[in-house]
């Protein structure tokens, strides 16, 4: 998963600005489906 995150151009601070739009339990199903 962080491989993956680190991938992304400013991983971490995309991820949690989506976590704070998206505060449910699928978030992280959410978040794995962007980063397929």
């Amino acid at each position: 998963m962080k491989a993956m995150i680190a991938r992304e151009p400013g991983g971490p601070d995309v991820l949690h600005q989506v976590v704070r739009r998206v505060p449910t339990p699928q978030a992280g199903t959410v978040l794995l489906t962007v980063a397929h």
